[in-house]
């Protein structure tokens, strides 16, 4: 089985306006008065806008395959028969921006199948430079190819379940980065040219980690697999190193999981237990210190919960006096 691509007609459209553009070889000259010559056909064969715009797609489409790009991506699959095996279709989306790119695995389906899609996201710069082109495809098929091997036992963010929200926030930022120098690693290993992020990322790594960088190919070299959980414990240890860096704290609240200067205790709160039984309904498993800002945080949805409830208890209390009139 073979995987088929599909190519977003604005993409398409971009890519051909910008290699026209760029006009600086013999074949960019030749593309631009191969475009002019048809459509100035087509301004001549009809003045329907509507007609007009679907010969110009077409005219796009088929200088798109003119400079082999179809053929591009399906020879860049060559490498990465598990995905071949797993996804009947990729679709190629054209991305706003460089950090909306890369590969996408919609969730609820069944890899094993073999007959779901995937989406790729791009940008119609990185499309048009051959040479980042292909270490970006490789890199993006690396990653998909990650989501679709049972092996890799991709679960998403439910790895992190169970902690609070804004620390599964921090701790994805932390995975995606070592799972984008997984990927990176992989490349270099196998004699391929990194990607242009590669040192901004290592960069990335360093500042997070207190300069512990270099330890992370060594970390990799000494699993003979990687999975999912073996990056999200990765990335936990160094969200664990990233707020000892900045705070210098080694209590952590007990609410969000993050170090602070100054704790309150639960059992301290001045408020005559409102938010105290709060805390004891809604975060039972919450104990001992929480920081200020959850404190804040819950006090305000306490007098917000506690607005509410009036307000409704007066609206029953004018009700009540309108029908007794």
């Amino acid at each position: 089985m073979g995987t088929d691509f599909e190519f977003d007609p604005l993409l398409i459209e971009t890519a051909i306006e910008l290699r026209i553009r760029s006009a600086v070889d013999r074949l960019a000259h030749r593309l631009e008065s191969d475009f002019r010559r048809q459509a100035d056909r087509i301004y001549a064969e009809t003045a329907v806008d509507a007609v007009r715009e679907a010969k110009f797609r077409t005219v796009y489409h088929s200088l798109f395959e003119k400079l082999g790009y179809p053929e591009v991506f399906q020879e860049s699959l060559a490498d990465f028969p598990l995905i071949t095996k797993r996804l009947r279709k990729i679709v190629v989306f054209q991305a706003r921006q460089s950090g909306d790119e890369g590969a996408d695995l919609p969730g609820n389906q069944d890899a094993s199948a073999g007959n779901n899609q995937a989406a790729l996201y791009i940008t119609a710069g990185s499309l048009t430079d051959g040479a980042k082109l292909d270490s970006f495809l490789k890199f993006s098929w690396l990653q998909l190819q990650d989501l679709v091997n049972p092996e890799f036992v991709y679960t998403g963010d439910a790895v992190f379940a169970g902690r609070h929200p804004a620390e599964v926030q921090q701790l994805t930022r932390a995975y995606s980065l070592l799972w984008a120098l997984y990927a990176d690693y992989r490349m270099r290993k196998a004699g391929w040219a990194a990607t242009d992020k590669y040192a901004e990322r290592l960069s990335v790594l360093d500042q997070l980690s207190g300069g512990q960088a270099a330890e992370f190919q060594p970390w990799l070299d000494a699993h003979r697999t990687i999975t999912h959980e073996h990056l999200a414990e990765a990335a936990r240890g160094l969200q664990q190193q990233r707020r000892r860096l900045r705070s210098g704290a080694i209590c952590e609240c007990g609410f969000c999981g993050f170090p602070a200067a100054e704790f309150v205790m639960t059992g301290d709160i001045p408020d005559k237990g409102i938010l105290k039984d709060a805390i004891g309904t809604f975060y039972p498993d919450v104990h001992g210190a929480i920081c200020g800002q959850c404190q804040e945080r819950l006090e305000i949805m306490i007098t917000t919960a506690g607005a509410g409830h009036a307000s409704q208890h007066q609206e029953s209390r004018q009700e009540e006096t309108s029908l007794g009139n």
